[in-house]
Order: C-alpha cells, then structure tokens, then sequence
C-alpha cells in the first residue's frame, strides 16, 4: 500500500477526491490513523465520502471524540450528513454516551428523512439503548417502516445490554413472525440476554435452536454465552465439559469468573492455567484465582499467586470510572 500511495504521490494524483479517499480507506483497513489522515488532508476536494472514511476510521479506532469534533469540521466545510456518515457519527455518540449530541443527530434524521434508512434508525436505537434511554430506543424502533434484520437486532441488542431477557425475547419471536430469519448477531443479542438473566433453559433453547433450525455455526461468542449460564447457575460440570470442548479464551475467562463467584477451587485453578497457557501477561487469571484461594482461606496459596505476578512482572489495569 505505501509503494503504490509513493507512486500515486509521483504521479501527482494523491489530491485527486477518489485517489484520496481510496488511500484514507487503506491505511485506515491497516490501522494506520496517523497515514489515514495525511491521505485526508492532502485530498483538494473533499466529498462526503471523503469525510465518512476519516470519520470511520477515528469511530473504529477508539476516537470517538476526535469523530466527532471533524462532524463540526465537515458541516463547516459545507458538506451534510448522509445515510452513510449519519450513522458513523451516532455510533460515537453511542461510544460516549453523549446523549446531547446524540439527540441532535436524531433531530437531524428525522427533518432529512434519515430516520426511516435501516442503518440511521439502527444506529438511533443503539444510541439510546446504550446511553440507558431504553424509552427512546423502543420509540425509535416502532416507527421504523419496514424493520428487517439490523433493526431487530439493534433492539434484541439494546435488551441484553439492559439484562431485559424477556423482552429480548418477544423481539425475537416478532423477528420470526414477521418471515425474517435471525443470523448470528441475533442469536448472540438474545443468548446473551438470557444468559445474563440467569435463564439457563432459555439460553439452551436459543442455542439449540441455532443449530438445528437455522443451521448456524456457533462462533466462539455463543458459546461463551452457554458457558455464562451454567456459571451463573452454579453448574460448573457442565460449562467445564463445554469449554474443553471448544473453549476460547473467552469461554475460559468466564468460567474462571463463575469459580470465583461460586468458590470452585479445583475447576478454577483449570481455568486459570488454561488462561495462563493463551496469555501469560494477562493478569486477570493471577487474580482471579487468587480470589478463590481467598475464599477459602488459603493465604498461602493466594500469596504465591501473586507474588508469581511480580516476578514475570504483571501488573493489574487500574480501575476507572466517569462518575465523581
């Protein structure tokens, strides 16, 4: 990608609209922000494209602010939002839970028409379901025409997000009766959902339904999620049994956190060295199992936990919040 943005340089085209935003889409796919934006910059006639792509890639990258502060740029530019930028901006809303700019983004679909485009009305759902405005969401998602798969499962999506399983649920079952057929991403939502609730038979129900009805390969998430309603029901047989099985990282962590939950020593230090074994810097397992042996009064073995911490030189995140 850099030989050929050398030779487009030498050609003199790198200001050409098309050229440019071809670039900010490359670097941006490989994770170069700082390129990404250079390529931007150099582009003589921005387009929406233009701006979408940077606004994409700042989104993608964990610059939500940043996404939204070259919003401000771009209509000082005299560009507009489009189907395609609008929601790239909401989701950065959605990142931050900037409900304020959030909402002048909806205000802004609605008197442009935007409100009805499956990917704004999605992105608007999110946006309120994860900035805890479950009312709004709901709102957005009845006066959605003609909802398919991407509306359902921005709702199913908010649902989970709240721990509302049962609700999750009936959008499904509407999901299903209105011919649409749910995909991976829906199962994930309403998994879960259920498993977060504590509905373990619920949680085997969508999962079984998954495999046989819709012939859906569970991907490493799913099973996370069978995993995450066993723990949380105490039956740590089983979920182990599952995560020999076709345990990720994942998988593993979250059974790790049921042992912790439910004082499991023997599963957990399993767990743990399997977690040791995929990631021996993380030290999520050190403490976790350090938890456990807490919990049953071995200090010693608590001890040697961390201190085998501090001598491979592990240290736990900080904690943060937004709160005061």
């Amino acid at each position: 990608g850099r030989q050929i943005h050398s030779l487009v340089v030498k050609s003199s085209v790198s200001h050409h609209t098309l050229v440019g935003n071809a670039l900010v889409y490359m670097y941006s796919e490989c994770g170069q922000i700082g390129d990404a934006f250079k390529a931007f910059d150099d582009i003589v006639w921005k387009d929406d494209g233009s701006w979408s792509s940077i606004i994409g890639t700042y989104r993608q990258n964990g610059m939500e602010s940043e996404a939204l502060e070259l919003c401000k740029e771009m209509l000082a530019d005299g560009i507009t939002f489009t189907s395609y930028s609008l929601p790239l901006s909401i989701s950065a809303c959605s990142q931050l839970s900037a409900i304020h700019v959030g909402k002048q983004f909806h205000v802004f679909a609605i008197k442009s028409g935007y409100n009805h485009d499956v990917y704004v009305g999605s992105s608007i759902i999110d946006m309120y379901a994860k900035c805890g405005i479950m009312e709004e969401s709901e709102k957005a998602f009845d006066e959605q025409v003609e909802p398919n798969e991407v509306i359902y499962n921005a709702m199913i999506c908010g649902y989970a997000h709240h721990g509302k399983a049962q609700q999750a649920i009936e959008v499904f079952s509407k999901l299903e009766k209105n011919g649409l057929t749910p995909n991976h991403v829906t199962f994930l939502a309403v998994l879960s959902a259920c498993s977060h609730s504590g509905y373990v038979e619920d949680t085997l129900h969508f999962f079984a339904l998954m495999l046989n009805k819709y012939k859906i390969k569970p991907e490493s998430e799913h099973y996370s999620c069978l995993v995450d309603a066993y723990g949380r029901a105490g039956r740590l047989e089983e979920a182990y049994q599952i995560v020999q099985k076709v345990g990720s990282e994942s998988a593993w962590r979250t059974l790790l956190s049921a042992c912790r939950n439910h004082n499991n020593k023997e599963i957990g230090e399993k767990c743990a060295m399997k977690m040791i074994e995929f990631n021996p810097s993380d030290h999520v397992a050190y403490i976790l199992l350090s938890n456990i042996y807490i919990g049953e009064g071995k200090w010693e073995e608590a001890l040697k936990c961390r201190e085998r911490m501090t001598e491979i030189c592990v240290k736990k995140d900080p904690g943060s919040s937004w709160l005061i």
